[in-house]
């Protein structure tokens, strides 16, 4: 009996010495990890000090940081507006589509449960990582540059997409049609262009200014809101800024800090351009627990061209 209880612990201490080890490599790469994240970081920032920026994108950042937004146009930017046309060729095909269509499409998705989940479509997917006119104006100086002297680092391209959303008045209201402040990021930019127009027939994003959607204030409003509720958790909606214009508007906003919704087509609907350039400090915490991709692995290419841009300047 004595040589199987003494087997046993030798076999125990094996599994202890096992879940220890595993423990021990764990933590060595999460401060691995760390350590690295935290140099690309500084390396980031220590660019974006260097970095003295154009007239007009400094002109944003401080809109940006005054406000919370910046409205401008491509003319004003110097863009070409070859961008237009390239959208109007892509929204052509989906003119035709009503919100029942897009709701059948959406719900077909991995990313959607409900079958009224989802307003609208993104038609630039497939093209992400194609040198399109689309990606030349996220990767536009004044763009980047503006998004870099806000955030105070080199940003990362997580997000850019031409969305479509049919006209579907008196239905019914979803997601981002609610008031809400995106999460995840402490702040962000966001570059929102109008390759159609738009005015409050077709849905238009909704702002509220920095100095009434403060987020300390409004803790209670950390989700999606209707007005009404939004209204009865204390914000002044009556302060709202619509973004309409002609074809090629644009306005920068960091969405992360002003409560917004948009997309509540009426009579028309609404082709928009969402571009997203964020800091890196805001994903690294959910990489290591969801172990989710790096920032910028939608975008690799451009993510690492742009890195290069900035450091070329030194």
């Amino acid at each position: 009996m004595q040589p199987i209880v003494e087997s046993n612990q030798l076999v125990l201490q094996a599994y202890r010495l096992r879940l220890l080890l595993a423990l021990m490599l764990a933590n060595i790469r999460l401060v691995i990890n760390w350590v690295r994240d935290r140099h690309v970081i500084r390396r980031r920032r220590e660019l974006a000090k260097i970095y003295k920026g154009t007239p007009e994108s400094r002109a944003i950042a401080d809109g940006l940081e005054e406000v919370g937004f910046y409205f401008t146009n491509l003319r004003r930017l110097g863009i070409n507006e070859a961008v237009l046309d390239y959208c109007r060729e892509l929204t052509g095909s989906a003119r035709s589509l009503s919100i029942e269509d897009v709701w059948a499409q959406n719900y077909e998705s991995i990313y959607h449960r409900n079958e009224r989940e989802g307003y609208w479509i993104d038609l630039h997917v497939p093209m992400r990582q194609e040198r399109t006119p689309l990606l030349e104006f996220a990767t536009n100086e004044i763009v980047v540059g503006a998004a870099c002297t806000y955030l105070k680092e080199v940003p990362f391209l997580t997000g850019l997409g031409l969305f479509y959303t049919p006209a579907h008045a008196d239905k019914v209201l979803y997601d981002n049609q609610f008031w809400h402040l995106d999460g995840r990021r402490p702040s962000q930019v966001k570059i929102f262009m109008l390759p159609d127009g738009g005015d409050e027939e077709s849905g238009p994003l909704y702002l509220i200014p920095k100095a009434y959607s403060n987020r300390r204030r409004y803790t209670a409003c950390l989700g999606r809101y209707t007005d009404e509720q939004i209204v009865e958790n204390g914000v002044d909606i009556s302060k709202r800024i619509p973004f309409v214009g002609p074809p090629g508007s644009i306005v920068f906003a960091d969405t992360s800090r002003l409560f917004h919704c948009g997309g509540r087509t009426r009579n028309k609907p609404r082709s928009q351009v969402i571009i997203n350039w964020s800091p890196v400090e805001s994903y690294l915490p959910y990489k290591f627990k969801q172990k989710q991709a790096s920032p910028g692995s939608k975008f690799p290419d451009v993510n690492r061209d742009i890195l290069r841009y900035f450091s070329g300047l030194i």
